[in-house]
């Protein structure tokens, strides 16, 4: 399938970063940071000798956005990003843990898990990689949920460990400390 032509991005320590123009004006950032700075050092499971990284895309305009309801479908995004995130994982083994948080900033954060851990997960070719997909609910009325997901390879040593320990510290410490009920769901 073709894709859009990609490059690694600007320096951006702690992260490697890959950038994309589309023929309709965007520009997407994929970025792969190291996301152990997330974690304490309580949490050495999950800061996994440095090999723990947060996905996370980014799309801007190169000139002024579309109005509502006048963005176009460009086939060639998603090809292009599940290309992009698929050779990352591939070149770095089966050591690295890999999460990502759904951006929430315009109530479509439900769309992009699904689109995610369903759709892109399920399409990929990464072999022998388990999508634990959550969500996270408050107790107070109008917390809007949070949607995350966790990448592990089946061979990583501590692929038995790492969900467990991933919930426990959502549990513990993610957004900004209120009682979260965590639900897990696995794609295999």
């Amino acid at each position: 399938m073709p894709i859009y032509p990609y490059a690694p991005g600007p320096i951006n320590e702690p992260s490697e970063n890959f950038v994309f123009p589309t023929d309709l004006g965007c520009l997407y950032i994929i970025e792969f940071y190291n996301g152990s700075s997330r974690f304490d050092q309580d949490d050495l499971i999950l800061l996994n000798s440095g090999l723990t990284y947060e996905i996370s895309i980014k799309k801007s305009y190169l000139e002024a956005p579309p109005e509502n309801g006048q963005q176009k479908y460009d086939s060639l995004v998603k090809p292009t990003i599940q290309h992009i995130i698929d050779n990352f994982i591939t070149t770095k083994g089966i050591l690295p843990i890999y999460f990502f948080i759904c951006d929430s900033e315009d109530e479509k954060e439900a769309a992009r898990h699904k689109l995610f851990t369903e759709k892109w997960y399920n399409e990929s070719q990464l072999e022998n990689w388990v999508m634990f997909s959550y969500e996270i609910t408050g107790e107070d009325i109008g917390i809007q949920p949070y949607y995350l997901g966790l990448l592990i390879h089946t061979d990583n040593p501590n692929f038995e460990v790492y969900p467990t320990a991933f919930e426990n510290f959502m549990e513990n410490q993610a957004v900004q400390g209120k009682l979260m009920n965590v639900v897990r769901s696995q794609n295999s």
